[in-house]
């Protein structure tokens, strides 16, 4: 059976990553960050607007069974704390 891509994926799959990292470095956003960079909020931040959740709480819990699907594409599920920091501090 032939893999259907996600509206997720499909979006990622177009996204300007040369920007994102080039914006990312001219700005420092990661310069104190130790294991969840801009890349994994941004990828984050993108499923929960396309997963139309409410809440850290609820994104982290719908990202959990895809941190698979997530690795794959440059991120990672965070943990609600990690998450919570990331959003606090970003610049």
């Amino acid at each position: 059976m032939r893999h259907q891509a996600t509206v997720f994926e499909q979006t990622v799959e177009h996204f300007c990553w040369d920007s994102f990292d080039r914006l990312v470095r001219q700005h420092g956003a990661d310069d104190d960050q130790r294991g969840f960079t801009s890349r994994h909020q941004f990828l984050a931040l993108l499923a929960e607007a396309l997963g139309g959740h409410r809440g850290l709480r609820n994104l982290v819990a719908a990202l959990a069974p895809n941190s698979g699907a997530l690795r794959l594409l440059g991120g990672k599920a965070p943990p609600r704390s990690t998450l919570s920091g990331a959003m606090r501090d970003a610049p």
